[in-house]
């Protein structure tokens, strides 16, 4: 039988010829998906993405872009939160 924790969902299952010639299975966890905006519900541009020890090795500068909410927001739904934000503070 197979280990408790290899019968989950996220595990990959692929059949692979072994070194000694018989097929055997392979268990991989499953790729992340890309980081999308809240708002705009499209995917975020300049944004690394994949398992926590693939990007364990980048720098800050290359895992998201240095702008306000840089790695949240698309740069759609930045525009349109500073453009609210200006209208508040010329409105009062």
């Amino acid at each position: 039988m197979v280990k408790r924790h290899l019968r989950s969902t996220k595990i990959v299952k692929k059949r692979r010829v072994l070194p000694s010639g018989k097929v055997g299975i392979i268990f991989r966890k499953r790729k992340t998906s890309k980081p999308n905006c809240p708002e705009e519900r499209i995917v975020l541009n300049g944004t690394a993405y994949g398992r926590k020890r693939d990007l364990r090795n980048l720098s800050k500068t290359e895992k998201r872009p240095t702008r306000y909410y840089g790695g949240v927001l698309s740069h759609i739904a930045l525009k349109k939160k500073i453009i609210n934000i200006i209208a508040k503070v010329t409105s009062n």
